[in-house]
């Protein structure tokens, strides 16, 4: 069998293969705690089937005010792409109904990248580590529950790939990882 996107054993990853999402509430919660370290990427292919209102990819969150969260959210009429970690920084936009996004987004200290399908589309700084914000969590993955946290928020569409490293992937890690993905899901780049 078929070894998909194992960078290697320093990485997370959930038998998702397309969970479709359109009700209140579907986020995942992951079965055991999770715990944030300085350097992490989170790695996320869906699609949405409309744009508005709050629709999370990932939180590590117990109130609205700790973080972080990567999430879509409008703001002046755009659906953008919002990591909040302990500030809100819009990092991406316009995110599109019906289109795909794999979504990289890796933390190094104080500096995090994103990359959308496999390119670099911005750098940016944050206000704080994700690991003094909070710890002893369990991930909530696709939306945001009050299992957890203090809202109940789904994503509506479909997620297709979840994964997180303990690592910083590189570009090319990265660029194979997309690669495999749309091979895998059928998916155009």
């Amino acid at each position: 069998s078929k070894k998909h996107a194992v960078i290697d054993r320093s990485g997370y990853t959930w038998k998702i293969n397309n969970i479709h999402s359109n009700t209140t509430p579907k986020a995942i919660l992951t079965k055991n705690i999770f715990n944030l370290s300085d350097v992490m990427t989170f790695s996320i292919l869906y699609k949405l089937d409309k744009v508005g209102g709050v629709q999370p990819l990932f939180s590590y969150r117990k109130t609205s005010s700790a973080a972080p969260m990567l999430f879509n959210y409008e703001i002046d009429g755009k659906f953008q792409l919002t990591f909040d970690s302990g500030s809100r920084k819009y990092i991406y936009n316009p995110i599109e109904a019906n289109k795909y996004y794999k979504v990289d987004l890796v933390i190094n200290g104080l500096m995090a990248k994103l990359y959308i399908n496999g390119n670099l589309v911005n750098t940016f700084a944050l206000t704080s580590e994700i690991t003094s914000i909070i710890s002893g969590l369990k991930l909530s993955i696709f939306g945001e529950t009050t299992k957890q946290g203090l809202y109940n928020y789904y994503t509506n569409g479909s997620l297709y790939n979840f994964k997180v490293y303990a690592k910083e992937l590189s570009e090319k890690q990265i660029k194979k990882n997309y690669e495999i993905d749309i091979k895998r899901f059928n998916i155009g780049g």
